[in-house]
């Protein structure tokens, strides 16, 4: 019935007769019935994995046959619709050698796709056991606590991170893209961005066009769109606090028909910014980023979370800031002033709540992180695209020698050629590639 069955011995010994109880589909036979997984046959296989406990090298090997076979057996199991298939060949390996921290952390995402996440955890720390420096490991271990809740316990995983030198500079930043060498800090200072001064004193004006525009409209904000609205924000939308609202106004690009006719409303606001920010505008309209106006309605909360990279930041100048409407950056809150521009580096755990009586709106504003150098600015995103892509590449393709590499795809191509293994062996192809 597997390892956590066999007994005292087992308990002494878990890695070898974790080998000895999986081992058998690689180097022997199962005899299987309705009410077991399988029987161990194979004396050879117990002789090998008693014999391992002694000799590393041996170990070594036997654990890299296993693993060869575990491979083997997902990929089959991807093809055929089968989970779970090979994770029991892939776990005893690690029981017999777990050095390798690349083996690790696939075992983890395989089973946090398959919803295991206690076990995900076990074995992304066993990643860091293996290798401090490896950097995936922290980022899904972040990723899995940011998804229960727990953001203490994913600082803690980060601390560790930043203390190793293995990824982050603050606890409180935890972009899945980081770029090392920019300045970190969750508060700007204002006065510090060449363009706020010339923002601030358009104020007036900016807020006299907002100011009609929720005359004309109502308060209701039917005539602005819906955070989540569009395939690209959809998880926004999942921050919003049950019984929020948070609503915005794209004044560049094209996020929906909604805000593309708003917008006429606030000619003098876009010509304000044009001249003042044409970075920010040119940004925006190539899709790197964003300036619009944000609202949020009384009672509103945005759930505690980090954008995805650090190479751009963020500002707000406040157009309707009630007493109660705050923000926090890191472990500090601050509130918005009307016509004052708070500066901030939302790659830094942050939240929002409005415990005002009225709308909270601002100016929203998205720009290089000053300190990334101009020639890299339009390399970024795509290194960031290719770094989330390298991410799930090494999450659903097992580190694997060059030749067994090659046996999977021949394999994978035959099933597709065959009309067999649908979307999943497509994929999986496509990240082979």
């Amino acid at each position: 019935r597997g390892p956590s069955h066999m007994g005292p011995s087992a308990a002494a010994h878990p890695a070898l007769f974790a080998l000895a109880w999986a081992g058998a589909a690689t180097l022997g036979r199962w005899r299987t019935s309705s009410s077991c997984p399988g029987r161990l046959t194979a004396k050879r296989t117990r002789t090998a994995a008693v014999a391992a406990g002694g000799r590393a090298p041996e170990q070594r090997k036997l654990a890299n046959r296993l693993w060869d076979s575990g491979v083997e057996r997902y990929f089959a199991g991807q093809v055929s619709g089968d989970a779970t298939a090979g994770l029991s060949l892939l776990e005893a390996s690690l029981a017999a050698c777990g050095e390798d921290a690349a083996r690790h952390h696939f075992l983890g995402a395989r089973h946090a796709a398959a919803g295991s996440v206690r076990e995900a955890a076990r074995c992304w720390e066993a990643a860091i056991a293996a290798d401090q420096a490896f950097h995936d490991a922290y980022i899904e271990l972040v990723n899995l606590h940011e998804e229960e809740g727990d953001f203490a316990a994913a600082r803690e995983v980060a601390t560790r991170a930043v203390e190793r030198g293995a990824y982050w500079a603050d606890a409180w930043q935890r972009p899945e893209f980081f770029v090392r060498g920019l300045a970190s800090s969750p508060w700007w200072r204002p006065r510090d961005v060449p363009w706020v001064a010339e923002l601030e004193a358009a104020y007036p004006e900016i807020k006299q066009e907002l100011v009609a525009f929720l005359e004309q409209q109502g308060l209701q904000l039917a005539h602005w769109s819906s955070i989540g609205s569009t395939e690209g924000d959809s998880h926004d939308a999942e921050l919003v606090s049950e019984g929020g609202s948070w609503r915005l106004i794209d004044l560049v690009g094209d996020y929906d028909a909604l805000s593309v006719a708003a917008r006429r409303a606030f000619p003098r606001t876009m010509s304000c910014i044009r001249r003042v920010i044409p970075e920010a505008v040119e940004m925006a309209e190539m899709g790197l980023g964003e300036v619009l106006i944000s609202a949020l309605t009384p009672g509103t909360h945005l759930k505690p979370h980090c954008v995805q990279n650090n190479f751009r930041l963020t500002c707000h100048l406040g157009l309707l800031c009630p007493e109660g409407a705050r923000l926090r950056v890191g472990p500090s809150w601050r509130e918005w002033q009307e016509g004052r521009c708070l500066v901030f580096d939302d790659s830094y755990e942050h939240e929002v709540w409005n415990d005002g009586h009225g709308l909270r709106v601002v100016l929203l504003i998205r720009f290089w992180h000053p300190d990334l150098p101009k020639g890299r600015r339009a390399l970024a995103p795509d290194l960031d695209a290719m770094a989330q892509f390298d991410l799930q590449r090494r999450s659903w393709i097992p580190p694997m020698s060059p030749d067994q590499a090659e046996t999977v795809r021949r394999r994978l191509e035959a099933e597709v050629e065959a009309g067999r293994g649908g979307e999943d062996a497509v994929a999986l192809l496509g990240l082979l590639d």
